[in-house]
């Protein structure tokens, strides 16, 4: 029964091949360069990685109220409200519940941006996430 740790390691693979497909949100906190924080919430599926104002997802509005929300999210809200997936370069803890996510940006150029997790194993999640992700697209494309 040589063969039966490969099968099981064939079989997490298509698992976790199929988890990472699915959208996850994490509450996380982004931290800019003049020390300032923003509650955000940061979705990630297979294909983007979405950044939200908190506040506004959890408002759930109905009739005039959701219009106004609507009127004014659409004037506030984040520079890049998602990014595709094939934008990340990295992703990496940095320190205690905090980690970063380095993008492809504009002109050619880098931008890392920091968050903070709840806890240490959230950001390990996201990381992960992330990882496992960017390894299944060059993984497919080989």
């Amino acid at each position: 029964m040589k063969s039966w740790p490969i099968i099981t390691k064939f079989i997490l693979f298509l698992l976790e091949k199929n988890l990472i497909l699915f959208l996850k949100e994490f509450n996380v906190t982004k931290i800019r360069e003049k020390g300032k924080s923003h509650n955000r919430l940061l979705g990630i599926d297979n294909a983007k990685i979405y950044n939200l104002y908190k506040e506004f997802k959890d408002q759930q509005n109905t009739g005039l109220t959701n219009i106004l929300s609507n009127l004014f999210y659409t004037k506030i809200a984040p520079k890049n409200p998602e990014r595709p997936i094939s934008d990340v370069i990295d992703a990496k803890i940095l320190t205690g519940n905090k980690f970063s996510i380095q993008y492809k940006a504009g002109n050619g150029k880098r931008k890392s941006i920091e968050y903070e997790a709840d806890d240490l194993q959230t950001a390990n999640k996201i990381v992960s996430k992330l990882q496992t992700i960017k390894f299944f697209i060059s993984f497919c494309y080989l």
